[in-house]
Formats: C-alpha cells, structure tokens, sequence
C-alpha cells in the first residue's frame, strides 16, 4: 500500500505544480512521503498573491483533480486541506458569488491538467 500511497500523494502535489506552473509561478521543492507519512506531501510553490482569485483556486484544487483525473486514491487529509483553503480565499463574499468564484478555479485547475 505505501507504493501505492506514494503515488497518489506524487500525483496530487505534481496537480498543484502543473496549475501553478502554467500560471507563471516557479516551484522550488516538491516533497512525498513527508515526516514518514507515505499519504503526505508537499509542493513549495511561489506565492500567488498576484494571481486573480479564481487561478489561485484553481492551484488549490489541482492536486485532487489531477487524483481524480488519473484515477490515485484521494487521502481525505489532502484534499480537506485544499478545500479549507479554496473556504478561506471565498470568506467574505456573498455564498452565491464564492460558489462561482469555485467553480470557475475548478474549471480553470481542469484546463491544464487534461
């Protein structure tokens, strides 16, 4: 299983860095397997504070697209990670406007990745 574990943590961080990386922004590390945790991972990418807000959704919601897309067991502790994240950049805005807002940075993650 940890094989297996490796993989689908190398397939969701490489989803983020694929999306970030056809925005514009550099990745300095990708890490799998991090503190011992097979089903963990990491990717360093530079901050998108310049991005418009439905791109840098997009970036969160990369890994667990790319998952999905190459059929890699998704980890609940990844993907809940990405989605308090896309929960947090939406804060704020009327629920009707955050529900579009995160569906078009899911449409924008998909683009790149097919």
């Amino acid at each position: 299983m940890a094989k297996q574990d490796r993989y689908s943590a190398a397939v969701h961080e490489a989803g983020h860095v694929v999306v970030a990386w056809v925005l514009g922004l550099k990745t300095r590390k990708v890490t799998v397997g991090t503190g011992g945790d097979d089903t963990a991972g990491a990717a360093e990418i530079a901050a998108s504070t310049r991005l418009l807000l439905v791109d840098r959704i997009a970036i969160c919601s990369a890994g667990a697209d790319a998952q999905r897309m190459l059929d890699a067991p998704i980890h609940d502790f990844g993907a809940i990670m990405d989605m308090n994240e896309i929960r947090e950049l939406v804060e704020g805005y009327p629920d009707d406007e955050g529900e579009a807002l995160r569906y078009e940075g899911y449409r924008r993650s998909k683009e790149p990745l097919e």
